[in-house]
């Protein structure tokens, strides 16, 4: 395909509202980490108005716009942000239910003994990254990192815990 001849179209009806995560602090957000959106670009730092940091999903489709034309795909369209779009998933999305998700599948992969992990930890953060195969021989790499000011025991010993 290398023309899409409709809007280009974002939506982010299915997660919360919430821009920050919990811990994040107003110094966070935009000096250090991006706000939460459905559609990152860039890791969400790409401009810091506030406009921008409340609807960044909206505010990335033109950098998202111009990667599609630099793959050679021209998009007809307008930009619009539209909330009938459908999800894969039943229930809304927040973001705990993201948070959630790649914990559960590599807590899974753990008791298969099917994950390679290394936890870390730099100022103000706890990742856990590495590898992992799933039931369907699929091969997924993955990264978790929590972000706080200071990062909570309970988040450290979940990380440490999650994968041995």
């Amino acid at each position: 395909m290398t023309e899409v001849t409709g809007d280009l179209v974002v939506d982010d009806s299915r997660f919360d509202g919430e821009r920050r995560a919990p811990g994040w602090t107003e110094r966070h957000v935009p000096n250090f980490v991006g706000p939460l959106s459905a559609l990152a670009v860039d890791a969400n730092q790409a401009r810091a108005d506030p406009e921008y940091l409340a609807h960044p999903a909206l505010g990335n489709l033109t950098a998202f716009r111009a990667a599609l034309s630099r793959h050679g795909v021209h998009v007809g369209g307008e930009e619009a942000a539209r909330s009938q779009l459908g999800s894969a998933t039943s229930s809304p999305g927040s973001r705990w239910a993201g948070a959630r998700a790649p914990w559960r599948t590599a807590s899974s992969a753990r008791r298969k003994r099917n994950v390679r992990a290394k936890t870390g930890s730099v100022r103000e953060s706890r990742p856990l990254s590495g590898y992992l195969t799933t039931a369907g021989g699929r091969q997924v790499a993955f990264s978790l990192v929590l972000n706080s000011d200071p990062v909570p025991g309970a988040a450290i010993a979940a990380i440490d815990n999650l994968w041995r």
